[in-house]
């Protein structure tokens, strides 16, 4: 059975967005009569019959509703945007397909790039999430300041930077031990300065490792959310 996914999908007036009814049409050959799956990321599952194919467009009839709960814990990753903005986008996409629940860029004293395109992002985790059957579309937040991100209340909350410490242990090891939500800071290309680490150490971040080597900042992202998508199935 296809699956669409659709946002704004009404089961009362059952019209399906123009670009998914599109698709379904052109590529798919859908017709009348047929049944479908439409997703509305946002935990409800609609499965309709195909009541009639229009010019722009296509009427559902919703024969079932069923409902996902939201997941018993979520990855929050708090990253500063990369220089190159289809960096970015590219870890947008795949931490999407991973299981995602919350992206939120965050703007550091040595931030490259403290502007982002969120419609644009907002696409393309909404494309990754249809790709990948998510029945959870992950949020994307405007720009954060990190003043903001410290009044978090998450219960566990990690930050990733590349100075030498002591104190810090492999994400992995620390997400083992933790239970509930999750948040991970990751810096820009230039890391978080120094000022920055003592002022999130001090308030309440763990500082973890994420692996042996030095990652790029969307590599990290990446890296991060394949530990939790681990983490989870263990």
């Amino acid at each position: 059975m296809h699956r669409f996914l659709d946002p704004d999908f009404d089961p009362n007036t059952g019209l399906l967005d123009p670009d998914e009814a599109r698709h379904a049409v052109k590529s798919l050959r859908v017709k009348e009569g047929d049944e479908i799956e439409v997703a509305n990321g946002k935990g409800e599952l609609y499965t309709c019959t195909v009541a009639e194919v229009l010019k722009r467009g296509i009427r559902l009839d919703v024969t079932h509703t069923s409902t996902c709960d939201e997941p018993k814990q979520k990855l929050f990753i708090a990253i500063a945007p990369t220089k190159n903005p289809s960096r970015f986008e590219w870890f947008v996409e795949k931490s999407t397909e991973m299981g995602i629940w919350s992206i939120i860029p965050i703007n550091t004293e040595r931030s490259e790039r403290p502007r982002i395109k969120a419609d644009r992002l907002k696409r393309i985790a909404t494309g990754a999430s249809k790709q990948s059957l998510r029945m959870f579309i992950p949020r994307i937040e405007e720009i954060t300041e990190l003043d903001e991100i410290i009044k978090s209340e998450i219960p566990n909350k990690f930050l990733a930077h590349c100075l030498d410490d002591e104190s810090k242990t492999e994400l992995q090891h620390a997400l083992e031990k933790g239970n509930g939500d999750a948040m991970v800071l990751i810096g820009p290309e230039g890391d978080f300065s120094e000022t920055e680490i003592q002022k999130l150490i001090a308030n309440g971040f763990q500082p973890v490792a994420l692996g042996p080597n030095r990652l790029r900042t969307e590599t990290a992202g990446i890296y991060t959310s394949a530990l939790w998508s681990a983490h989870l199935t263990n």
